[in-house]
């Protein structure tokens, strides 16, 4: 019986250790394969982060030629448009500065027009007094001719009040006929004077056309108020505007 029983544990025991035997080949083969599939893992990880590296070096390098070449358009694209706005803000401003040339220019036209017109006016005004002045002296002489030859006829016997009232009036006309010389000299001298301003205004005004802003600021002021505000200026005797167009 015991051998029996020793003979089947034998058999049992010689059957387990052909099966550990067979487990530890399948268990070193499942290591193997193991080992090959972590190579492999190991292998494949490394492939994927030097691609992963590659791909975003090469995404980063077109990314940054890309931004490159914007920029590059974007500043060709500004410069062609700031060089527009230039040229229209340089095209703006010479038409303001011949807008504004040509307003003086026909300020000044009319100014000087202004002038000779106030010169004609004034000739004509002493032509007229000159005249008055000159039928007052001659009216003068023949009142005082009148009076003289009634103070023969009557052998000088006039009274005192008929000698002061005949002198009075002869010395009236005498007084009116100064008054109208002296007034006919002043609208001379006034009417020469705005001859000279608007020969001055027309002998500036090429120079304010075609000079420069620094050269046209250093003009003289009264000259610029003359062709600007012609309605504002004292009159010509008062004031010496022909000496301070001068200056």
């Amino acid at each position: 019986m015991r051998n029996d029983e020793l003979n089947v544990l034998r058999a049992e025991a010689t059957e387990l250790i052909a099966t550990l035997s067979e487990k530890s080949k399948e268990v070193v083969a499942l290591s193997q394969t193991i080992s090959r599939q972590r190579d492999k893992i190991t292998a494949d990880a490394a492939t994927i982060s030097q691609v992963v590296e590659s791909a975003e070096g090469q995404l980063r390098q077109e990314w940054e030629l890309g931004l490159a070449t914007w920029n590059q358009e974007r500043s060709s694209a500004d410069a062609a448009i700031e060089q527009k706005m230039a040229e229209q803000i340089a095209l703006l401003a010479t038409a303001a500065v011949t807008g504004r040339r040509l307003v003086e220019q026909a300020a000044g036209q009319l100014t000087a027009r202004d002038w000779a017109a106030r010169a004609k006016r004034e000739r004509l005004n002493a032509v007229w007094l000159r005249w008055a002045a000159f039928s007052a002296f001659v009216l003068a002489v023949v009142v005082g001719g009148w009076v003289l030859w009634t103070a023969i006829d009557k052998g000088f016997t006039l009274t005192i009040g008929d000698g002061i009232l005949r002198g009075a009036l002869v010395l009236a006309l005498v007084g009116v006929g100064s008054f109208l010389s002296v007034e006919g000299r002043r609208h001379f001298k006034e009417a020469d004077s705005a001859e000279d301003v608007a020969l001055d205004l027309t002998a500036l005004e090429p120079f304010y056309a075609s000079a420069e802003d620094d050269e046209r600021d250093s003009g003289s002021p009264r000259a610029r108020r003359h062709s600007l505000h012609p309605k504002h200026v004292v009159p010509v005797h008062q004031s010496g505007c022909v000496q301070a167009l001068g200056r």
